[in-house]
């Protein structure tokens, strides 16, 4: 008996810390209703409400939330949904960016094109989901793009 008690306790508790994980997902990812309930439907075959789901299920909507950007644990200097054009990073990014429209470098430089250069370097979603890590990284490989092409900078730094 005392078995099967401390078996339904502790999966009250992983149920509940998963609950709070996904929810947090939620939060840092700066979801709206509408589309946190459309990623649970199509995440999960058609449920939309999280209490509703099995630890199979939360455990695929997590990782689907990962996918999006979303990290455990650890603290966020910023919130998500800050990391925008006022961000020193996502500035940065969009210059590298616009610079290698300028000499040439892109077939497209459309915000998809860079969206999708984002998503390939990082496997986030949106620059607004990136961590200052993963901002890094792009911001990294931006400039490997402009020396492997040549680029130099001029005595302005830029």
């Amino acid at each position: 008996m005392k078995n099967a008690a401390n078996n339904q306790r502790e999966e009250g508790g992983r149920r509940r810390s998963e609950l709070a994980k996904i929810h947090l997902a939620k939060k840092r990812l700066a979801l709206d209703e509408e589309t946190y309930r459309a990623t649970i439907a199509r995440v999960c075959g058609g449920k939309t409400s999280a209490g509703d789901l099995d630890e199979d299920e939360r455990g695929k909507l997590l990782d689907e939330f990962k996918r999006f950007g979303f990290i455990e644990g650890g603290s966020y200097t910023t919130s998500i949904a800050d990391f925008d054009d006022r961000e020193p990073q996502a500035r940065l990014i969009r210059c590298l960016w616009a610079d290698l429209k300028t000499i040439g470098a892109l077939r497209d430089s459309s915000e998809q094109a860079l969206a999708d250069f984002i998503r390939r370097a990082t496997k986030v979603d949106s620059i607004r989901w990136l961590t200052a890590q993963q901002a890094n990284a792009v911001i990294e490989s931006l400039k490997q793009w402009k020396r492997r092409i040549g680029y130099r900078q001029n005595s302005t730094g830029r």
